[in-house]
């Protein structure tokens, strides 16, 4: 009998505890749903609600133009970029276009794409006014990308840091070392300077000379004449200035880098004054995913106000 009435009380002691397990994962799941649920809503209402039912309203556009300025960037994509700014321009209510750069460089040619865009569009009569205002840093690709506004809209803060004109190709000697530690190397390729880029082979005079001058001298010409063609006869003749050197907003006006100081928020206070109107419209911002937290591209975005201090890393970029 009371092997029984234990077997019994086990039966029940093990239900219960199912039961408990259910009732648990069961509220679990009615967890998850609902927060499901409130972020498909609050998609929706970023997509199709917010910000766009202003979009006729008299408002200023803002793109940001921001990190490594890179294919597939969230804010260095030229192409994206380039969208952004037509979607902007477009706009029945946007009564100029304000473009936030805070970059250390990047690619030539997503640089080329935005620049293009800009240069296409500031050549029209009637265009829009377009500001360009630098935060933190604007170097290299950035720069690249600034010479093309026009109408003394190329703006700083004074503190910003700006230049960086130059082009560099990096790589490593690792043949010392590997001589060292008794290391052979091994590269099996087709076409003589197929490796040329290797860092565990010595370094060779004629992929030099190639280097520096059918890759880096074209870049840089092309550079240099951007900015010469953006900049005119505001650019200082010092020879310093496409040198690869940087100069805080201050001292860029003086080389004719940039047209003016000012802060971004001194600079929407005059254009909320001069179009009467107080709306400010991100055209590039793109809204976040639950998924998004799983993806590296949501992390490096969250760190790009961070790293703003490794500014002397950021401007160690190819162009």
């Amino acid at each position: 009998m009371s092997s029984k009435l234990s077997k019994l009380t086990n039966e029940v002691s093990l239900l219960s505890n199912r039961l408990r397990r259910n009732t648990f994962m069961g509220f679990v799941k009615v967890v998850l749903m609902a927060l499901m649920a409130s972020v498909a809503i609050y998609q929706s209402y970023v997509l199709f609600i917010d910000g766009s039912q202003d979009k006729d309203k008299d408002h200023i556009a803002i793109i940001k133009l921001a990190g490594t300025i890179a294919s597939g960037q969230k804010y260095g994509d030229g192409l994206s970029l380039s969208q952004a700014f037509h979607r902007a321009t477009e706009s029945k209510g946007s009564k100029a276009v304000i473009i936030q750069a805070n970059s250390g460089g990047g690619a030539p040619v997503q640089a080329e794409i935005f620049n293009e865009t800009l240069t296409t569009y500031l050549a029209k009569e009637n265009h829009k006014p377009v500001f360009f205002i630098i935060e933190e840093v604007c170097a290299s690709a950035c720069m690249y990308i600034a010479a093309a506004i026009t109408d003394n809209n190329l703006l700083a803060h004074k503190n910003s840091l700006v230049g960086s004109i130059g082009v560099k190709l990096e790589t490593f000697g690792f043949v010392e070392a590997m001589r060292a530690v008794g290391v052979e190397r091994r590269s099996y390729t087709i076409g003589d300077n197929k490796a040329f880029l290797d860092p565990f082979q010595p370094e060779d005079t004629i992929v030099k000379d190639h280097i520096n001058n059918r890759l880096l001298s074209p870049l840089f010409d092309e550079f240099k004449s951007v900015i010469l063609a953006g900049r005119g006869n505001k650019l200082s003749d010092d020879p310093r200035v496409l040198s690869g050197l940087v100069w805080t907003g201050s001292e860029a006006i003086k080389l004719g880098l940039i047209d003016d100081t000012t802060t971004s928020f001194r600079l929407r206070q005059k254009l909320s004054k001069q179009y009467d109107t107080d709306t400010f419209i991100s055209y590039n911002k793109k809204a976040s995913k639950i998924t998004d937290l799983f993806k590296s591209e949501f992390w490096s975005d969250v760190i790009i106000r961070s790293a703003s201090l490794q500014h002397s890393e950021a401007i160690n970029l190819k162009y």
